[in-house]
Order: structure tokens, then sequence, then C-alpha cells
């Protein structure tokens, strides 16, 4: 083999290097791109249940901001309501009851038939006339 020989193999074995390495070359980079690809999509999903589990996340937090407005109402109602029973007791503390009265006796005739019934209840009794 001569030296031209020699060179020749060589620049032949460098051609196929090189066009092995382009090949390779070529091929790695389909093989990125389709791997970036898969990779977009795969950003692009995790953007998508992220979003959905932010917009969960704010549902739950309204919810319990609901529920804690709701129990704050109840106690406050809660409250009123006994205030109002009290306010409505106090009312009543100063009211004479008064037994045998019946229910039926109107508004305009009262005075008259509590004055009557008073009279006759002291006529009764001449111990409680005379204090």
């Amino acid at each position: 083999m001569t030296k031209a020989d020699m060179q020749n193999c060589f620049k032949k074995l460098e051609s196929q290097f090189l066009l092995s390495i382009h090949e390779q070359f070529q091929t790695l980079k389909e093989d990125m791109k389709q791997s970036l690809q898969e990779v977009k999509i795969d950003i692009a999903k995790l953007e998508e249940r992220t979003d959905t589990l932010e917009k969960v996340v704010q549902q739950i937090e309204d919810t319990q901001k609901s529920d804690e407005m709701f129990e704050q109402l109840a106690r406050i109602s809660n409250n009123l309501e006994l205030q109002c029973e009290d306010l409505e007791n106090r009312l009543r503390r100063s009211n004479i009851r008064i037994k045998n009265l019946p229910e039926s006796i109107k508004d305009k005739n009262l005075q008259g038939t509590v004055t009557q019934l008073f009279a006759e209840i002291l006529a009764e009794d001449p111990e409680l006339s005379e204090h």
C-alpha cells in the first residue's frame, strides 16, 4: 500500500466517520426535538393541573370563609335571641298577674273590670281594706 492509497483510505475513513457522526448528530437532534416537544406537552398539562388545583383551593378557602361567617352569624343570632328574651322578661316584671280574670275582656273594659274585682276582694276581706 502506497502513501496515496493510505491517504485515500484515511480520507474514506474520515468521510465515513464524519458521515456517521453527522447521522448520529441528526438522530440525536431529532430525539432531542421529540423529547423537548414531550416536555412542553408535560409542562402544559402540569400548568393545567396547577390551575385546576388553584381553583379548587380557592373554592375551599371561600367555603371555609363562608362557614366561619355562618358560625359568626349564628352566634350573633343566638346572642340577639337571648337579649330579646331577657328584655321580654324584664318587661314582664312590672306586670301584675291577676288570677280568675278572663282573657276575653277587651282593653277598654279592662280597667273597669279590674277595679270592680279589687273592690270585691277588698269588700270580702276587711283586713285588706284597712291597710
